[in-house]
């Protein structure tokens, strides 16, 4: 009997109502499904069977979906071995015949059309994502290998003097760049190669059909920066050569100097060959020596000296009277030691030994610490006396014995400390015990600050106060000797 066709219409209604409502879940029905069947491999047989309520056209749905997912699962291993084999990424027939086999096994996933259609449909999908950009990438690699091969062929054209407008004519019909690649090959690589020559020269060569106004001045500004790296290089290396010549003249005068301690003389013919070590041997070989004491004194003296240039900054002051010039720097102080003619061998031996040791202790007392116990204390307080209407320590300002006693006390105290620190532990203090050392310094400054500007020690008139300030003006420290500890003994 036919259906009445309200009734029709309203069970094709509840029908669809009940397929929309099934595709709207559509995740969780596969999923279930999924479970149910304990694979990802399902029929649309299995799929009616799992949703009765459903259309066949919305079984047929579901079981293409779940089969597209399948596929896009199925590309992920073969994703990853494309991305990680360079043979097959990068060469389109090995990377096509890859894809061709795992299309194969996708269509063996099962006999279900609907289902076989979705993972066809999610595999390509995949493959589709990824084609374009494995295709770019090919075509890049291969130009790039026709590249290398092109850089090589020009290379040996340059070498051997051959057609270079020959092979671009031959390349522009076989090869895959245009004229101005070519041009840049062949720029790039005759400046590569002229900068490996380091020729600028070489680029003078260029055939003019290769360069445009930007590749000539491409073409000056690599001719400059190969001569200016050959410069530098040369000039480096001159500089490291007379490092060299000054490294070994210095071993060769210790070496002089030791002969000399070994026996007495030296034999200046062994050094002939070299004029500036022949030199000093022979100076060496007549030098009668001077006073030992005298000797062990200057040595203690320059290397107070040393130390004291750096409190004070004055290297003239500190060491002008013992012949020293220039700077306080590791070659200025080795040509001086060796040079000079106030020390025997064995001073001159010791001193070029503690080159090193002084040259830290100079850093060490040049620390800002100093200076500002200076700026801080010892500054306001000669200030101060500046402003003293006391006319007999005005008299004495005048003089400038205070300044010059109280800074000398102050640079002497230090140094004092820092060097029997030096001759008890074979190194100079660390910064804590050296702030304890200038701590001390400055208040023994202090104190003769005070000693010097009483009034009881300078005079009770104005003449008194002139006569002392003559006096102490005249009292020089001398170096007579040297104690049992290594430190000068002053007159």
């Amino acid at each position: 009997a036919k259906l009445n066709p309200n009734i029709a219409a309203l069970g094709q209604t509840m029908q669809q109502n009940t397929d929309r409502e099934i595709l709207d879940s559509a995740e969780y029905h596969m999923e279930r499904i999924r479970k149910e069947a304990g694979t990802d491999l399902v029929s649309r047989v299995q799929v009616g069977e799992a949703l009765p309520e459903a259309s066949a056209m919305v079984t047929a749905k579901i079981t293409q979906s779940m089969g597209r997912k399948y596929g896009k699962d199925l590309f992920t291993p073969a994703f990853e071995e494309i991305e990680n084999d360079a043979s097959i990424r990068l060469n389109t027939q090995a990377r096509q015949q890859y894809l061709d086999g795992v299309r194969a096994e996708a269509l063996k996933a099962t006999d279900d059309p609907f289902y076989v259609n979705g993972v066809m449909e999610g595999l390509e999908s995949q493959i589709a994502q990824n084609e374009q950009r494995w295709t770019m990438e090919t075509a890049k690699y291969q130009k790039d290998i026709v590249k290398e091969t092109y850089q090589d062929e020009v290379s040996d054209l340059i070498d051997n003097g051959g057609d270079l407008l020959a092979w671009d004519a031959m390349a522009k019909q076989t090869g895959p760049f245009k004229d101005s690649e070519r041009n840049a090959i062949v720029l790039d690589t005759y400046i590569n190669k002229a900068v490996e020559a380091k020729s600028p020269e070489m680029l003078n060569n260029i055939p003019t059909r290769f360069l445009n106004a930007k590749a000539k001045r491409d073409v000056t500004v690599a001719q400059s920066q190969i001569r200016n790296a050959t410069y530098a290089e040369w000039s480096q290396n001159r500089t490291m050569a007379e490092e060299t010549r000054k490294q070994n003249l210095r071993s060769t005068k210790v070496q002089i100097i030791q002969e000399h301690l070994d026996n007495g003389t030296v034999d200046a013919r062994k050094y002939r060959n070299d004029p500036e070590a022949f030199a000093y041997a022979l100076a060496m070989s007549k030098s009668e020596g001077i006073d030992k004491t005298t000797s062990v004194v200057n040595a203690e003296r320059i290397k107070n000296g040393v130390l004291k240039a750096a409190i004070s900054g004055d290297v003239d002051g500190a060491l002008g009277s013992l012949g020293f010039t220039g700077d306080l720097t590791e070659d200025g102080l080795y040509n001086f030691i060796l040079g000079s003619n106030n020390l025997n061998s064995a001073e001159k031996q010791a001193l070029a030994k503690a080159v090193p040791d002084l040259l830290e202790g100079q850093v060490l007392l040049k620390n800002p610490m100093i200076k500002s116990e200076i700026d801080n204390y010892l500054a306001p307080a000669l200030n101060n006396l500046r402003k003293s209407p006391n006319a007999e320590i005005q008299a004495l300002l005048d003089g400038t014995t205070v300044e010059t006693q109280v800074m000398s006390a102050f640079e002497d105290e230090i140094l004092m400390q820092t060097s029997a620190y030096y001759s008890e532990h074979g190194s100079f203090p660390k910064s804590f015990t050296l702030n304890g050392m200038v701590r001390e310094a400055r208040r023994n400054s202090l104190e003769v600050l005070k000693e010097l500007t009483q009034v009881s020690n300078i005079g009770t008139t104005t003449s008194e106060a002139q006569k002392t300030v003559q006096d102490r003006k005249s009292n020089v420290l001398v170096v007579k000797g040297i104690d049992e500890n290594g430190l000068p003994i002053y007159e």
